[in-house]
């Protein structure tokens, strides 16, 4: 699972995504986040969130069968 995103609302949309996955991947364009300290300790300290900085995705690609 991936959200891309270095704000508040992509750490906490990913900690909720973390008790339906067993990882959760947050892109952030650049090298820090815009979240709140608080939000980014939230992040750092959830063995089921990997963070990766300075990193953009560039296509989504898929079957689209979880729209139906």
């Amino acid at each position: 699972m991936v959200v891309i995103g270095g704000g508040d609302t992509a750490i906490e949309e990913a900690t909720h995504l973390t008790h339906f996955a067993s990882k959760v991947i947050i892109l952030v364009r650049r090298d820090e986040f815009r979240a709140s300290a608080a939000m980014q300790d939230k992040a750092k300290n959830n063995p089921k969130i990997e963070i990766m900085r300075n990193t953009e995705a560039l296509e989504a690609v898929g079957d689209g069968s979880f729209l139906t």
